[in-house]
């Protein structure tokens, strides 16, 4: 499927993606590979207590080579909020990520 961009380097408009979709229009560098990385505990956490659709978004999905990080939104709808509530992921701090000097 190919994607494009309009003139700001931003998605022309909502579309579905496989995380392998995700992978292969998004990831262009370690920068992005690393950020993505990381949000797949996530994912799969969301998907084993029902989550069926995320959103990705932010500087994540346009054309800057260097995002700050990845905005993540997940469909709760049809989520077991009690399987939700029994774990807890930990956030990784942007230094983390490779952005010296910031949190």
């Amino acid at each position: 499927m190919a994607i494009s961009f309009n003139s700001q380097g931003n998605l022309h408009k909502t579309i579905d993606f496989t995380i392998e979709e995700v992978y292969h229009h998004f990831v262009t560098n370690s920068r992005r590979k690393k950020l993505l990385d990381n949000s797949i505990p996530f994912f799969r956490h969301f998907s084993h207590c029902g989550c069926t659709t995320a959103y990705v978004g932010g500087s994540f999905a346009s054309i800057k080579p260097k995002p700050g990080d990845i905005d993540l939104c997940f469909d709760l709808n049809q989520v077991d909020l009690k399987k939700l509530e029994c774990v807890s992921l930990t956030f990784s701090t942007s230094t983390n990520l490779g952005r010296s000097g910031e949190r």
